[in-house]
């Protein structure tokens, strides 16, 4: 049997992304044991040490096929309409004129060894998978598109397709809202890691119900099995600044006042939790720059289990970044959330309503931020002790619901090969 993956970090240069890879591709193995799993990825060594078992597939093939065939990367300054519709143009050719695309791209001198390998790989798939992630979003729509090329070739070849550990959304682009609606319809399963903002998008693009569960994030399973014994004393700082985060440098340094006054108050020292090692958001360069004197860990030696012991030196993490916050939830640490951009809004609401209680949303430019944000602080150290049991046993919840999706993927398979073999 071979199993295809699309992970959410091709580059995993974020300890979050490359969690739930892990989670997605252990789980995999378990319920397939003797499938050939292969991974598109641009970073092979990174991928072997923390999946020794799978097959690395460049990544580069899947860019150029999903790549737009008629230059828009050089046609920035066209009419929006006229560049959607270009774009949709390019989309119909790769549907219906696929040997038409390939000339084309061999004219380009484009049409490399990866191409045809990721062609390959897609067509003898006996399983395609996304793994965790929340990149199906107006915020990352060339990645959204890129992995719903992978799953409409999958689909249009009759193969299982199922997105695990899912975050959607926001989608208001009418044309990643069109191509999310046509290829999700046709997905066997989709496994969301929260209900309040993914499920109702999804009924609003009519995606069947039946083929929707709601599991949490993957990453859970792997930052609970390392929950320290007890509570750290530290206050754990992560701030993602980005423009799909909505935080400035600016943003930054008024949280770190907040934060440090909250240290001096409560007697707790600064733990600095980076999440994030890519050059445009490196969550390195922004805790560097809050907390000149903290030692932060080298960026190249830095892997998921250091992410999440960080997390297990803490009473309370005050988390910019998603995964900041699912790492401590999930070793029983409470979280208090900076929310800015709409997309950070739903994934951290949506991440309190898996959790309950011990999980603190602020919104970051609201007229009151820095007084919510303080009191936000001192009642997550307050009830550090007691709400830890209940963030466990909802961690442990979700890991449950994230397992038994992934046993459902062995039937659909089965119902897959029953259907071929009947035609």
């Amino acid at each position: 049997m071979r199993i295809l993956v699309e992970p959410s970090d091709i580059i995993l240069r974020n300890a979050g992304d490359s969690a739930m890879l892990i989670v997605a591709l252990r789980r995999l193995r378990g319920e397939f044991p003797e499938a050939r799993i292969t991974v598109l990825t641009q970073d092979e060594e990174t991928l072997r040490a923390y999946a020794p078992d799978v097959e690395p597939l460049s990544a580069r093939g899947r860019n150029t096929w999903a790549a737009d065939l008629l230059l828009l990367n050089h046609l920035r300054r066209l009419p929006p309409p006229l560049v959607t519709a270009m774009r949709g143009i390019g989309h119909r050719l790769r549907r219906h004129a696929p040997g038409f695309v390939r000339a084309l791209l061999r004219v380009r001198g484009r049409f490399r060894g990866e191409v045809a390998q990721y062609l390959s790989a897609v067509e003898t798939s006996d399983l395609v998978v996304v793994g965790g992630g929340g990149g199906l979003t107006d915020a990352f729509a060339g990645y959204a598109l890129a992995f719903l090329e992978t799953l409409e070739l999958a689909l249009e070849r009759g193969k299982p397709v199922a997105l695990m550990g899912q975050g959607v959304g926001p989608i208001e682009s009418a044309q990643l809202r069109r191509r999310t609606r046509s290829v999700l319809r046709r997905a066997d399963l989709i496994a969301l890691r929260e209900d309040l903002a993914s499920r109702p998008l999804l009924r609003a693009l009519a995606i069947a119900e039946e083929n929707v569960v709601t599991t949490g994030d993957d990453a859970i399973e792997l930052a609970y099995e390392r929950r320290p014994p007890a509570f750290g004393a530290g206050i754990g700082v992560n701030v993602r600044v980005a423009g799909y985060a909505g935080v400035s440098l600016e943003d930054a340094q008024s949280i770190r006042s907040v934060v440090a006054a909250a240290a001096q108050r409560l007697g707790g020292p600064i733990v600095p939790i980076p999440i994030s090692r890519y050059e445009i958001d490196s969550d390195f360069a922004t805790l560097q720059e809050m907390f000149p004197d903290a030692a932060l860990p080298e960026p190249s030696a830095f892997d998921v289990a250091k992410a999440i012991d960080l997390a297990g030196r803490c009473r309370i993490v005050v988390a910019g970044s998603y995964h900041a916050a699912v790492f401590a939830l999930s070793i029983g640490v409470p979280a208090v959330c900076i929310a800015s951009s709409p997309y950070y809004v739903d994934k951290f609401n949506g991440l309190a309503a898996q959790f309950g209680a011990g999980c603190h949303v602020e919104l970051l430019h609201a007229p009151d931020f820095t007084t919510r944000l303080e009191r936000a602080i001192d009642a997550a150290w307050a009830e550090a002790e007691t709400i830890r049991p209940r963030l466990l046993e909802a961690a442990a919840r979700q890991i449950d619901a994230g397992r038994e999706a992934y046993r459902r993927l062995r039937a659909i398979v089965n119902t897959s090969n029953k259907t071929h073999h009947t035609r």
